[in-house]
Order: C-alpha cells, then sequence, then structure tokens
C-alpha cells in the first residue's frame, strides 16, 4: 500500500529497471559533461550512472523544463539537468494531464495484467473493466468548471477517471461517482502556516464529496504537488494519512510509482469494494452486493452516512430468490466488532426487533478488510476499523418516508406495545 511504494529506495537507472521509462526527469546536460539525451544507463563519470528521457520537452504541450540538481544515484555526486516543471493551478492543467498520460502510456509496457478478484461477478463487462490491461486517464475538465452532484460544486484541478472506451451509454455530465483519484497543483509551499491547512482542507473536501458519491469506496489515495513537492493523502474510515513531502526532481521514482499504482492498479488496492457488482459505471447504486459467497440484488438505498472517519454505515434493500432483506454495511470499531450481532442473536423472536439472518465481516483478496493493514508503517494506530455487514429482516422504511402523522405515530404505538 501506500507506505510501501512511498519508502521503496531510488533507482539506480539500470537498463532492467522501468522506474524512468517515459519520465521527464534527466533529460539535460550533466555537470562536467555536455550534450543532450545519452541514453539510459550511460556512465557519467567513474561508478555512477544517469537516466535520459524518452520524452521531448514539449510532451505535455505546455509543461515546460527548469534547471534543477539532483544526487547521482548510489553515489554522493550531484548533476544539473533540465527538470520538468508543473504549471500552477489556473493556468494550465491541460498540458500536466496530458503529460501525465503520456508517462502511464510509456509505462503501460511493463505493466502484467491484472488477476480477477475471487468476489467478481462474472458478468462480461464487469470481467472486462476488471482485467483488461488498460490505462486509466488524467482529466482537467474540472479545472474550469465544479462537479455539481448536488454536493460541493468544487472544483479538482486533475482527475483520474476510466478510460472512456469503458464508458456504458451515452456521453452524461461529469460526476463524483466517475472520480477515481485526484490531483491538486498548486504554487505555494508546503509548511505548517494557513497556506498549508489550506491544502489540505481542499483535498479533504474533495475527498468527502468521492466518500459521499460513491457507497462502495473503502479507503481513496490523493495527491498534490505545491512548488515541485509531491505529498500523497490517503483517506479511510479510521481517518488521513499525509506523506512527507517529496521533491519531484530528487525522488522521481516516487511519483512515478505513485502514478503506476493508481493508473493500472486492480480496482480493490485503489480503493473499491469489489464485494458491490456495478450495474454500470454512471449507475447510482450497485447491481448487486455480496453477503460471504451470496449475491443480493440491489433494490434500493435505504440509508447513507455521509462521512469519511467513522461507520459509515449503508443500509440496503436487497433481494434473492423473490425475498426481500437489508444490508446494513458498516465500519465497526475492533473493540465492538460483534456487539450488534450478539445482541440481535440474544433477542431474536422479540416482536418488532429486525432477525439477524448473517453476520460477516467483509473479505476482500482473502483477508478481513481492516484499516489497519493501510497502517502497517504506523507504530500504534489509534482507531482500528474492521468492515462488517449484516443481513436481516424484514425490510423496514425510514421515519422520514412516512406520509402521514397517523401512520408515524402508529409506528410508535407498536414499537411500545413490543416493549
Amino acid at each position: 500500500m501506500i507506505p510501501q511504494l512511498l519508502r521503496s529506495p531510488l533507482s539506480t537507472g539500470s537498463s532492467q529497471d522501468p522506474s524512468f521509462t517515459g519520465s521527464s526527469w534527466g533529460h539535460g546536460s550533466s555537470r562536467g559533461r555536455q550534450g543532450r539525451g545519452r541514453g539510459r544507463g550511460q556512465e557519467r563519470g567513474r561508478g555512477s550512472s544517469w537516466t535520459c528521457s524518452h520524452i521531448p520537452d514539449h510532451a505535455g504541450g505546455g509543461v515546460r523544463c527548469e534547471i534543477v540538481q539532483r544526487r547521482i544515484p548510489e553515489t554522493s555526486q550531484e548533476e544539473t539537468i533540465a527538470g520538468t516543471f508543473l504549471p500552477t493551478t489556473g493556468s494550465e492543467e491541460q498540458h500536466v494531464a496530458s503529460w501525465l498520460n503520456k508517462i502511464t502510456h510509456a509505462l503501460e509496457d511493463f505493466v502484467p495484467l491484472p488477476p480477477l478478484p475471487e468476489s467478481v461477478h462474472p458478468d462480461r463487462a464487469v470481467t472486462r473493466s476488471l482485467t483488461a490491461k488498460h490505462r486509466r486517464v488524467w482529466s482537467s475538465e474540472t479545472s474550469c468548471k465544479p462537479i455539481k452532484d448536488d454536493l460541493l460544486p468544487l472544483k479538482p484541478d486533475l482527475v483520474l477517471q476510466e478510460p472512456p472506451e469503458l464508458a456504458f451509454g451515452p456521453h452524461q455530465e461529469f460526476s463524483w461517482k466517475n472520480v477515481i483519484s485526484f490531483m491538486e497543483l498548486t504554487s505555494s509551499a508546503y509548511s505548517h502556516s494557513d497556506s498549508m491547512r489550506t491544502i489540505r482542507n481542499g483535498v479533504m473536501r474533495k475527498a468527502y464529496a468521492i466518500f459521499a458519491s460513491q457507497p462502495n469506496r473503502r479507503f481513496l489515495f490523493a495527491m498534490s504537488i505545491a512548488k515541485q513537492e509531491f505529498h500523497a493523502h490517503m483517506f479511510d474510515r479510521a481517518g488521513v494519512v499525509h506523506t512527507r513531502p517529496y521533491n519531484i526532481h530528487r525522488h522521481p521514482c516516487v511519483l512515478l510509482r505513485m502514478f503506476s499504482f493508481l493508473a493500472f492498479g486492480p480496482l480493490d488496492q485503489i480503493g473499491y469494494d469489489t464485494t458491490f457488482i456495478p450495474r454500470q459505471l454512471s449507475s447510482p447504486h450497485p447491481r448487486a452486493i455480496y453477503v460471504k459467497s451470496t449475491a443480493y440484488n440491489v433494490i434500493d438505498q435505504i440509508f447513507y452516512n455521509f462521512v469519511i472517519h467513522g461507520r459509515g454505515t449503508a443500509c440496503w434493500h436487497v433481494c434473492r430468490n423473490k425475498e426481500n432483506y437489508v444490508i446494513k454495511d458498516s465500519w465497526t470499531h475492533e473493540s465492538h466488532l460483534n456487539r450488534e450481532a450478539d445482541i440481535l442473536s440474544k433477542i431474536r423472536g422479540l416482536k418488532g426487533v429486525p432477525r439477524l439472518i448473517v453476520a460477516w465481516t467483509v473479505q476482500i483478496g482473502g483477508s478481513d478488510d481492516r484499516t489497519d493493514i493501510r497502517r502497517w508503517s504506523l507504530s500504534f494506530p489509534s482507531d482500528i476499523r474492521v468492515h462488517h455487514r449484516l443481513l436481516m429482516q424484514p425490510v423496514g422504511l425510514p421515519l422520514s418516508d412516512f406520509k402521514s402523522i397517523h401512520k408515524l405515530l402508529s409506528v410508535l404505538i407498536d414499537i411500545l406495545d413490543s416493549t
């Protein structure tokens, strides 16, 4: 996960290492040596190596270069190169998106086909989406106009989405449901001042919009680049983790690993719940939800708690073999994991109490879905949450759906009678 990606050592520039392929770093002249484009892995001085770019300076259309210094891998020497300079927000986001897409295109040859998740529904369209070797694409469409989903009208600078050929049906207005990840660009440097909090708050607001629009979100990776320094941000039901800053010229492999991971990573590893079977990419609800090895067809969403940190409870009206059920999906604190299921089992049969059919800890990739598996580098994760799912009967209605006071009072009377 993210700590492993960002803590990997820098590449040595070996011809067997694809980390630099397609990058814009390392293009230019070196200290004490003349000339450009000498090829990957050529020697520059005794015992050192350097990497040349395979993308010209104008690869991004408007992405330009600036002279930077960086350490030569596995040496104590430095080199002066022309490094990629990322524009700031409000100016050239479309060129940055083009540059990012060219990098992921160059990385594509090194990416194997992803395996089919164990819990996936054997539907042709879904299988194609999960197993096809395709790269997701960056878009700057949202930098000029806000995403309007009856939520926060925000404008992420760059968004990562599925390629157009995987879309179903006619083109629709861009939605938060389509956002896989996003990136913020700014000229403000990272610091502990108000500007730093502004950057993080902006990222958090957009992350909230994604969680509110995607009930099948387990976690989210986002990125920000401020004055050529890169941060990754990971959001899940236990909160948020921000990485330390990485200068994109001195640590190019960090950025490339993150780009490759988001562009080609399996859906379960970039934050999606693969026990939810999508109807189509633009559908507001999934087609079906698994409880253990059984899929239940979704009729409607009864309730969803729009939060990032917390239980994130969602209730679904589902059916199977003409029987109706309720699925309650939530992220329960580790210390309270079986408390609700135990209480429902003990009071089973009482009038007015839901009947518990199945209690299941959600499995992703054969393991329990927990927040601490994404925080293995932290010594003592303070808030460990476990993904839990209950299947119950009968199906009820939210109190807000009652059309008259008389019906609401009759329900309250039944509750009193049952006690």
